[in-house]
């Protein structure tokens, strides 16, 4: 408990830790609704030599518990904890990317025309009253089939973040719901 969030926090900055305090986040998994501790992570914005933001940043909550945050080549990934190093499961993880270039509906819209080369099953780009883009993708109703859903998020500028996660079809009720809370904590860093 105590170890896992104390290693956790010793890869989040400072300045994320302090303006973004841990707090408890009500989960539904499978119908039991639990309460569980949060934590910030994310990144902070690159701030250039005259104070201006280059790129911003940004911040999500996780269970430090059950998720491993690790970053690489620029990418943010969570990773069940459970799941690591198991190849029963198919894959199970969120990523988060910066694309700079595109806006939230043209990166979905982008996107969507990819996972139909790849995926069976592929949503529609739906948009939220907030600008967020969502997609739904899955390639079957076994118990093991691949889903995924990837979430579109301005960053404030020219800009968005995606959020992807997958999951397995028969952790719909679980992984996903954990990932698609998470993804609903997020918020972009714009300044320090």
């Amino acid at each position: 408990g105590v170890q896992a969030l104390d290693s956790a926090k010793e890869m989040i900055p400072d300045f994320i830790q302090k303006k973004y305090p841990p707090k408890k986040i009500p989960i539904n998994k499978e119908g039991d609704e639990e309460i569980i501790d949060h934590i910030s992570g994310g990144r902070e914005p690159v701030i250039g030599e005259n104070g201006e933001v280059l790129t911003p940043g940004f911040v999500i909550y996780y269970d430090p518990e059950s998720l491993m945050m690790t970053e690489e080549k620029g990418v943010t990934y969570f990773q069940p904890k459970i799941l690591m190093d198991n190849d029963f499961y198919p894959p199970t993880y969120m990523e988060i990317t910066h694309i700079p270039e595109l806006g939230p509906k043209e990166a979905a819209e982008k996107s969507r025309k990819e996972l139909v080369q790849s995926w069976p099953h592929v949503s529609d780009v739906s948009m939220a009253d907030d600008g967020r883009c969502f997609i739904n993708f899955m390639s079957g109703q076994k118990w093991n089939s691949p889903c995924g859903e990837e979430v579109y998020v301005s960053d404030g500028r020219e800009g968005c973040f995606r959020i992807a996660y997958y999951y397995f079809f028969e952790a719909a009720e679980g992984w996903a719901i954990n990932f698609a809370v998470m993804a609903s904590t997020f918020e972009v860093i714009d300044s320090k």
